[in-house]
């Protein structure tokens, strides 16, 4: 049963649509996210051999436990309304994140065996959601994401486990139906991702090094945050304007943040000092989690994700794990211009965890 949820968190979720209330993408996969990730708990919780301390790793738990006091001291600190759910469009609050460190520890004890018609079924059928849904009022296709940006997204999560588990006819299958669905996504931000990916896959082949390979793929990913500089000066919806506002929300409480969950009224407060147009827009990210945490968290909940990705990276290329890597690269890619979907976080959080995985877990 425990895999089946996982199987159903990664592969299935992008699917769970609920044509009613404020927003029938987004919202119902967070419930749902959050009831599986409590199912799991209560599971492991009640078989005690299964969810014994000594099976986590303490760097995690360490690292979790001091994220989750942070929360709290802000908690205390920046109340407000949007602090537990955020806001109703995406419901990525504190709750919520909650649960997905709790995914992302469960994930350190789980070595996933995934049946091979899993991902390639769930390609497949991101493939006819996107014709099926259609365009949005940019000509753009958004399938069952509600979004191009996550669809896209979506798509470059799966990509790799075709490409590592399958042999070259379904790999090359799997790499053109990606394109497909980026390319109908008009999603700069995932064909940059899947760029990346796939350098990180040829380079792995050439160089002998995988932490080089990785460093190198890296330096790929800071240089396309230069791209932002050369979008067209629009007034509206632009990126580079978002994240100097958004920059600007951080330096306003830059050690512990503003508070978990709002991301939306600092950027707003901050857009009002700085006098730019984010101020006439409606803007619940920075475009980018890396700038999500340093409002949230300041510098203190920086150091704290930052440390939890390199150990995890660090365990990743010391037991060759590929195909973790060229997930991570892609996810962290998305991440980095775009909100997050609820589908984005599981999987980010998931390969975190692989990250934390000890020899012979289960």
């Amino acid at each position: 049963m425990i895999t089946g949820i996982f199987i159903f968190l990664l592969f299935i979720l992008p699917f769970v649509v609920i044509p009613s209330g404020i927003s029938p993408f987004e919202t119902y996969k967070v419930i749902v996210a959050e009831i599986l990730i409590e199912i799991l708990l209560f599971i492991k919780f009640v078989h005690p051999k299964s969810f014994r301390f000594s099976r986590f790793n303490r760097a995690q738990v360490v690292l979790v436990f001091l994220l989750f006091s942070l929360i709290i001291i802000d908690l205390m600190i920046f109340q407000s309304s949007a602090n537990l759910f955020g806001n109703p469009f995406r419901l990525q609050g504190i709750l919520l994140l909650f649960h997905l460190l709790a995914f992302s520890l469960l994930s350190s004890l789980l070595e996933l065996k995934i049946p091979k018609f899993v991902y390639i079924t769930s390609l497949l059928l991101l493939f006819v959601t996107t014709i099926f849904f259609g365009i949005n009022n940019s000509s753009r296709f958004f399938g069952s994401l509600g979004e191009p940006n996550a669809l896209a997204a979506t798509a470059v999560f799966i990509f790799p486990f075709i490409y590592f588990y399958e042999k070259l006819p379904f790999k090359i299958t799997g790499l053109l139906l990606t394109l497909i669905i980026v390319f109908l996504s008009g999603s700069r931000s995932g064909l940059v991702a899947l760029l990346i990916q796939i350098s990180f896959i040829l380079l792995s082949q050439k160089v002998n090094s995988l932490s080089k390979t990785f460093l190198i793929c890296l330096s790929l990913l800071g240089l396309s945050l230069l791209l932002p500089l050369f979008e067209n000066n629009q007034l509206y919806e632009n990126r580079f304007m978002v994240w100097q506002t958004a920059l600007s929300a951080g330096l306003e409480s830059p050690f512990v943040g503003s508070g978990f969950g709002n991301i939306e009224s600092a950027i707003h407060s901050a857009s009002l000092s700085l006098d730019n147009t984010i101020r006439f827009q409606f803007v619940d990210s920075s475009h980018n989690f890396i700038l999500d945490f340093f409002i949230q968290g300041g510098i203190l909940g920086l150091l704290i994700i930052g440390t939890m990705l390199f150990l995890s990276v660090r365990n990743l290329i010391l037991h060759s794990k590929k195909m973790e890597i060229a997930i991570l690269l892609g996810l962290l890619t998305a991440m980095s211009f775009n909100p997050a979907s609820v589908v984005t976080l599981i999987g980010f959080w998931f390969v975190i965890g692989q990250g934390f995985l000890k020899a012979g877990g289960k």
